[in-house]
């Protein structure tokens, strides 16, 4: 289960995995302090609001792993023209260890950051960061599923992982993702997006 596509493609070109397959999807947010001091508030174009903070050397926290989540952070900085670095762009020593944790020090250090909306929706009651731009193409978050190739990976149980992956591609799983979050937080944390996800 990934979420990089360019990163997919070449997972799958190289022949280690033997197709993507689409599963849900939601997407990133730009979250920062109720200060903002880059100004970026309600801003709809997000590379453009990451090439304010820049300018404003307002400190930033990046996962810097390589991560689905650090790949999209990098996609917007591209789109952005800016190749950040400097002491205000900071990387969480411990990002591998993932959204939640990397959120939490965003919020100790009352920083920007670009951020899953389903890590936001589960930790919104416990910090005091915002979202501040949202809703711009290029934050889609979309997550795919890719068998191991058998042919490179001899040892692996394909026939199992395509009936997992059908499973989850089917009305039933579909609906399970569509509602998934809701009885908690009072709103969905991720959209199905397989065929049959798509008819719903």
């Amino acid at each position: 289960l990934v979420h990089a596509k360019a990163l997919e493609e070449k997972f799958v070109a190289d022949g280690f995995g033997t197709k993507r397959y689409d599963l849900m999807y939601n997407d990133f947010v730009i979250l920062g302090p109720a200060s903002d001091p880059a100004k970026i508030k309600g801003m709809k174009d997000a590379a453009a609001a990451l090439k304010k903070i820049a300018e404003a050397k307002a400190p930033f926290v990046t996962r810097g792993d390589k991560s689905g989540t650090h790949v999209k952070e990098l996609e917007v900085w591209k789109k952005a023209g800016i190749e950040p670095q400097g002491s205000w762009y900071q990387v969480f020593p411990e990002g591998a260890k993932g959204n939640a944790p990397t959120l939490a020090f965003t919020n100790e250090k009352q920083a920007y950051t670009v951020m899953d909306r389903a890590t936001y929706i589960t930790m919104k009651s416990k910090i005091t960061l915002q979202i501040l731009v949202e809703r711009d193409d290029v934050l889609l978050n979309y997550m795919t599923l890719i068998p191991v190739n058998p042919a490179k990976f001899p040892q692996v149980r394909h026939k199992e992982a395509m009936q997992f992956v059908e499973w989850l591609q089917s009305r039933e799983a579909q609906m399970i993702i569509r509602d998934f979050g809701k009885d908690k937080y009072g709103e969905p944390l991720f959209f199905p997006n397989s065929p049959e996800g798509k008819k719903l």
